[in-house]
């Protein structure tokens, strides 16, 4: 009877102890992120923005609004393309090294995945042709 009074004041005492260092972990963090402004602190980004916005067509739209602006730049979100390229590039690479080894066949199948792929990076392309992701700082 007195152990389990025991376990259960240590075990009182000791979630509030848990909780007087949540309490400190979340005020220093607070103050952390008040102390160290970063870049992100002010940039923003903008999505799907028509294809032939230019950077100073954007720079004078946020500064109009907003005040300066330190710099614009404009990315494409391309990260699938740049995998259909890389896919592309090892096929025509095990092609080369069919070609050497002289296996037809193989340089056949290759040569249709490769169309394959390329007919993936036009559809891709199309699709992004519109889709562009902007950060004004």
């Amino acid at each position: 009877d007195t152990l389990s009074a025991l376990d259960i004041v240590g075990v009182v005492i000791l979630m509030f102890c848990l909780r007087v260092v949540a309490k400190n972990n979340a005020y220093l963090k607070r103050m952390y992120d008040e102390d160290c402004l970063t870049i992100t602190h002010y940039t923003v980004q903008v999505f799907n923005l028509p294809h032939d916005t230019t950077r100073e067509e954007l720079q004078v739209f946020f500064q109009k609004r907003y005040g300066e602006v330190a710099d614009v730049c404009i990315a494409y979100n391309d990260s699938d393309l740049l995998e259909l390229y890389r896919q592309r590039g090892v096929l025509k690479r095990k092609i080369q090294s069919a070609r050497i080894k002289d296996e037809l066949e193989k340089v056949e199948d290759l040569q249709w995945r490769v169309t394959k792929v390329d007919e993936q990076i036009l559809k891709l392309r199309e699709q992004l042709e519109g889709v562009r992701l902007v950060v004004c700082a």
